[in-house]
């Protein structure tokens, strides 16, 4: 869903910039800008999902300690 709306966005602003409504150096700095926010963006959606792995690995090695060694 948001990479729909991330298209649609995009395509509201090509046609706003396309019609004269954003002036082409406005253009000039919106592009990159939204490009930046949109890598910031998916770079941390995939550093908490490596966290979140991460924490289920250490609760299954405990889970699997108690198992094996239920005195120890």
């Amino acid at each position: 869903m948001l990479i729909g709306l991330f298209l649609v966005g995009m395509g509201i602003l090509f046609i706003l910039k396309n019609v004269g409504v954003i002036p082409v150096i406005v253009w000039g700095i919106l592009w990159p800008s939204v490009l930046i926010i949109v890598g910031l963006y998916l770079f941390l959606k995939v550093i908490h999902f490596y966290r979140f792995v991460n924490k289920m690995w250490e609760i299954a090695d405990k889970v699997e300690e108690k198992i094996v060694h239920p005195l120890g």
